[in-house]
């Protein structure tokens, strides 16, 4: 009984003298699922900025420690779950994450409810948590140059097929303020939701609305341009960043459509990325590892793990060398500014518009 009492006395102590080394920060994604390449891509950003925080001194000489949550990106329960175990159980100091919009839209209340720290790499829905920031560009401002082109180009009559959660929900509610205040008109919406993408019946309503233009918000990499263009739906087509997922022969659905993306990036974090993973980093890596850098540097500025610390120094922040460009703080919009470049799809390639 004293030797057993010993061994577990050395394996408390062990215990103990690990979480004094290490400093543990939840990482939060869609993993699994349909959506499971956007959380391999949250990963290949989260681990490469990991490796350099922890090869730098790590925190305050505290190694970096990733815990990691699948939320699937449509499962509430499983955010919710999530971000209690984070706190009530794990005791993080925050977490980088959530990615789509839903899961965004929970941590942000959550932030608003709990001291916990919140670097979301993805959709940015603004100031919807007290102590939650964004890598990503603003949503509103990605769906007003959308409709903006729309405008410029003649194309006032719009339509538009979206996903049914916040994400979608929210490209629809400022491409309709848009357009009203610009003299076009959001002449029908439609929306899906992932358990049923055969949306030819969606499609169809939009096309008797005689549109101009039709924004679709496709996170399928082009399966619901295939039945747009199946049903004979001409109209110019408009999209989100997404569009750059669509690969091989998916694109020929895709050719033509108009789209928007943050422009530049940092050329020494394009050689690292290529150097560890063989490709070239796409939006969601770079937002991303910046997520996870600011993360670090927020906690080694606040010793106390402090949320409202945390806060302050984040968006604190100017001209911050990102992996996606020089990062400055709007506190009135609450996003980085970034500025983003009009792009199409070109004879199979992703071209900027002059």
């Amino acid at each position: 009984m004293r030797y057993l009492s010993c061994v577990l006395l050395l394996i408390f102590l062990a215990g103990c003298a690990a979480s004094q080394s290490e400093v543990k920060v939840g990482a939060m994604g869609p993993f699994t699922g349909y959506l499971a390449q956007f959380g391999e891509w949250l990963t290949n950003g989260f681990e490469l900025a990991k490796e350099e925080i922890n090869a730098n001194g790590g925190i305050n000489g505290k190694q970096l420690v990733l815990v990691y949550e699948d939320d699937k990106c449509i499962d509430n329960a499983a955010v919710t779950n999530g971000l209690k175990k984070f706190t009530e159980i794990d005791n993080l100091p925050g977490m980088v994450g959530p990615f789509c919009g839903g899961p965004n839209a929970l941590a942000g209340t959550f932030t608003n409810e709990t001291d916990f720290f919140v670097v979301a790499p993805g959709d940015n829905h603004g100031h919807i948590g007290r102590y939650m920031v964004n890598t990503r560009y603003l949503l509103a401002k990605e769906a007003h140059s959308m409709a903006d082109f729309a405008v410029q180009n003649d194309l006032k009559r719009v339509g538009i097929l979206y996903y049914d959660n916040e994400w979608g929900q929210g490209y629809r509610a400022e491409i309709r303020r848009y357009l009203a205040d610009h003299g076009g008109e959001l002449v029908a919406a439609e929306s899906y939701v992932y358990d049923n993408l055969d949306v030819r019946s969606q499609l169809l309503k939009l096309k008797a609305s005689n549109p101009d233009a039709v924004v679709i918000i496709d996170a399928t990499r082009g399966e619901l341009f295939d039945q747009a263009r199946e049903i004979g739906l001409n109209a110019s087509f408009i999209s989100e960043w997404e569009v750059e997922t669509v690969e091989g022969k998916a694109r020929e659905s895709i050719e033509g459509v108009h789209y928007f993306l943050p422009v530049g990036g940092d050329a020494s974090f394009e050689e690292k990325f290529k150097a560890k993973y063989g490709h070239a980093p796409n939006m969601v890596e770079r937002d991303s590892y910046d997520a996870l850098m600011l993360m670090a540097k927020a906690l080694k500025n606040c010793p106390d793990q402090s949320p409202q610390c945390m806060t302050d120094y984040v968006t604190a922040l100017k001209d911050y060398p990102g992996a996606g460009g020089n990062l400055t703080f709007n506190k009135e919009s609450w996003s980085f500014d970034k500025p983003i470049v009009h792009k199409t799809v070109k004879d199979g390639k992703f071209v900027e518009v002059s």
